[in-house]
């Protein structure tokens, strides 16, 4: 089904297609700002759904996979550098957010962790300032992701 919020959710599909293919060929900077503008695309597909009165399951669901594509693969890939134990974290970052994305719909939509979209932000900061924080990020953003804080 058409309509116009897919249209952002699958902005932020593809941004975050294109973060990973910038990676693989070496370029975390142009990486980093595509996971910025998913960010965008993931902000205002909610609020155009919501202002447009088109809010759907499949567009709930389909915003979840978005972000787990643009918010959760690149970061696990861009620490990955050939060590066991980069790969551990880049699984558990990754398994943190998809556990997050999944309590958010099994909870009925009780924000309990924080987003995995915050990464989105952090993240592309951490490029752009240098990488030696990125691992150390990953693992309290984990950590934070499936902790059962309340957010508003």
């Amino acid at each position: 089904m058409f309509s116009i919020p897919l249209i952002f959710t699958f902005g932020n599909l593809f941004s975050g297609m294109c973060a990973v293919f910038f990676i693989m060929q070496g370029d975390s900077r142009a990486a980093a700002v595509f996971m910025l503008v998913a960010v965008a695309f993931d902000v205002l597909d909610g609020k155009i759904a919501r202002l447009l009165g088109q809010e759907t399951k499949l567009g709930e669901y389909l915003d979840s996979l978005a972000d787990i594509v643009s918010f959760g693969i690149p970061p696990a890939i861009l620490i990955y550098n050939g060590s066991l134990f980069s790969m551990i974290i880049g699984m558990l970052f990754m398994g943190a957010g998809a556990y997050r994305l999944a309590r958010f719909h099994v909870q009925k939509k009780v924000y309990r962790g924080m987003p995995i979209t915050i990464n989105g932000v952090i993240v592309p900061i951490i490029i752009f300032s240098g990488f030696a924080l990125l691992q150390y990020w990953l693992v309290l953003s984990a950590i934070l992701m499936i902790s059962t804080f309340k957010l508003r």
